[in-house]
């Protein structure tokens, strides 16, 4: 790299001498060069800007699917199906496996020496998999798989864990419906329906999630919206607590871990400093467990996270604590809630944002399908309710 260096500033400083002597003799002609010269490379990064921002557009869309009708005609099966009742009288149907409930303990059985490996397809196709992603912000890390699920159906679930990559996840789960070769997606060859493959069965990644929603000491709910670079629901509406879980291959999960993570999380965006370790949570209620269709069944647990700060209290740290933006899914807006201040409507999850000036304004937003589910299961354990 060092010498790398020196060779782009020594060729830097004989093209500025050589520049230099030429416009000397010839500056009329030098200076209508430079003018052409410089209005074609401003023409060119601006195309090229334009191109970039445009693809970016797109780029999730190609990565896995955000149309709730078709994920609904492929997976048939009747227990995928949900429904959310809003709290402002509307409702939406999705595909989602998993059901509300609280969950008093979770069991982990953990193979840290097991590690998971991509089928053929996928390694064979690793490059063109892994640029669907060009985009995204991307940082290779263990990620915990979960190999297998046992509900005791007694509010307990016991989580069968090995190990697996964040590459592995890019290039399984988070490209269902990229399609690497002529009309062949991994969705199409690996989950087609009307069901998905159990667990213990699944050839993904499969890295455990976590997603949870924040409720504020004054009683508002906080969502965020991604930013440009993550690696999927770019500009989307998502949980404020969205991370797969990390374990390195001498850690030893189990559920005093799982929590740690959900506090180091949370606290994350509200450090003054990045010494500071003050603890802003006074609850963690998990609600839930399930499986995103979405993303070829990958696992996740839910949660309610309730905080000692105010919305106002919040918002300000969100956006006054210095934070690292070079995060795999940074999110970079923050809007308090009232519950019955979102719903949905023609296509649109409308929103009423409190901010922490006194000001109320309305967005219309698309939002990520763990969010939709993670508002689910608290409005189902009546957990997400208006305390005027």
């Amino acid at each position: 790299m060092a010498s790398r260096t020196r060779n782009v500033i020594l060729i830097v400083i004989l093209f500025s001498i050589g520049f230099g002597f030429y416009s000397h003799f010839y500056w009329e002609d030098t200076f209508k060069q430079f003018i052409g010269t410089f209005a074609g490379v401003a023409t060119t990064i601006f195309i090229g800007s334009m191109a970039h921002l445009i693809s970016l557009a797109f780029e999730d869309r190609n990565k896995i699917t955000s149309d709730y009708e078709l994920i609904k005609k492929m997976y048939s099966a009747e227990q995928l199906t949900q429904t959310v009742n809003f709290l402002d009288g509307t409702s939406l149907s999705f595909v989602y496996k998993g059901v509300p409930t609280i969950i008093k303990e979770i069991k982990v059985v953990d193979d840290n020496k097991k590690m998971y490996l991509p089928t053929e397809v996928m390694s064979s196709n690793f490059t063109k998999l892994f640029n669907a992603h060009r985009g995204a912000y991307k940082k290779n890390v263990f990620t915990v798989r979960v190999d297998d699920v046992y509900d005791d159906e007694a509010s307990a679930i016991t989580l069968y864990t090995s190990r697996s990559t964040y590459f592995n996840h890019l290039i399984s789960n988070r490209v269902m419906d990229y399609p690497f070769a002529k009309s062949l997606t991994l969705r199409s060859l690996y989950e087609p329906g009307p069901d998905i493959t159990p667990l213990k069965h699944s050839v993904f990644s499969n890295h455990l999630g976590i997603i949870g929603i924040i409720e504020t000491a004054d009683n508002f709910y906080i969502l965020n919206k991604r930013s440009k670079t993550g690696s999927t629901s770019k500009d989307f509406l998502v949980s404020p607590i969205a991370f797969g879980l990390t374990a390195g291959v001498k850690e030893n999960v189990n559920e005093a871990y799982i929590t740690n993570k959900v506090i180091e999380k949370t606290n994350e965006r509200l450090k003054k400093t990045s010494t500071d370790t003050i603890n802003h949570i006074r609850k963690i209620i998990p609600v839930g467990y399930g499986r995103d269709i979405y993303e070829a069944g990958k696992p996740h647990l839910f949660y309610l996270v309730k905080i000692n700060l105010t919305k106002d209290e919040y918002l300000e740290l969100f956006y006054h604590s210095p934070f690292n933006k070079h995060t795999i899914d940074f999110n970079h807006k923050a809007f308090a809630i009232k519950a019955n201040d979102f719903g949905y409507h023609d296509g649109f999850f409308h929103m009423t944002h409190h901010n922490h000036k006194g000001i109320k304004k309305t967005h219309l937003m698309k939002a990520e399908t763990n969010l939709i589910m993670n508002i689910k299961c608290l409005i189902d354990l009546g957990l997400f309710k208006t305390n005027e």
